[in-house]
């Protein structure tokens, strides 16, 4: 039996070979990267890694949520009756449920299984108690959470090891672009670097407006 895909990439035949991985959504592309070294390396290189492909698959997706042509699936913090979502976001593998108690609660995008929980509170005690909502940021490598009691807490995504804890005034918005790092508290924003060679989060700068006010909302896209 002639293994079609192996025959495109053995034959350089890129064109066709993304055409038919386009038919795929992110979970399904996820599970063919999981094959042997040479799938994973194609799904990598033909997709994910070329700019104009990947919104393609973006795009195919917006439009099939809009349209309503979508498998619904839910997920249940199991939290207490108290406590509520705070803040969400997600990549094409995990969920990241921002808690109003200090944590957060990481889910399997595709099965919505719970996989781990982030303790964001500023004592960072789990025992104790804690009514403050907590921001959340998803990047390639590592998860972001910001407390408003200004617990803040920086975890690599993949073994959950915690890489950083600080502690702050409130935090009111945190952002990941590329390998930085934003958390804004109060009237300033704090600027971090994960190094992914050492696996380490450290304090790059402090930015500040003096006379501002307090800020409430960051951005980035890594250079500005």
């Amino acid at each position: 039996m002639v293994n079609v895909i192996n025959y495109l990439i053995d034959y350089q035949l890129d064109h066709i070979l993304t055409t038919i991985l386009l038919y795929l959504d992110p979970a399904s592309l996820h599970a063919a990267k999981q094959v042997c070294r040479t799938w994973h390396e194609c799904v990598s290189e033909q997709i994910w890694e070329r700019k104009y492909i990947r919104s393609l698959v973006q795009q195919t997706h917006l439009k099939r949520w809009k349209e309503g042509a979508f498998e619904e699936r839910r997920f249940q913090s199991f939290s207490g009756p108290d406590v509520s979502i705070y803040s969400l976001c997600c990549d094409e593998y995990s969920g990241v449920a921002g808690l109003n108690n200090g944590l957060a609660k990481v889910f399997d995008i595709n099965t919505c299984i719970f996989k781990f929980l982030l303790n964001c509170r500023k004592g960072f005690d789990m025992s104790e108690d804690c009514n403050y909502g907590v921001r959340t940021a998803i990047g390639d490598d590592v998860i972001v959470c910001g407390s408003s009691d200004g617990g803040l807490g920086v975890w690599d995504k993949r073994s959950f090891e915690q890489l950083y804890k600080g502690c702050e005034e409130k935090i009111t918005s945190v952002k990941l672009a590329k390998s930085v790092i934003l958390a804004v508290s109060s009237d300033k924003v704090n600027v971090m670097k994960h190094d992914k060679t050492r696996n380490t989060v450290e304090n790059v700068a402090t930015l500040r407006d003096f006379g501002s006010g307090a800020m409430n909302k960051v951005d980035s896209d890594g250079e500005w």
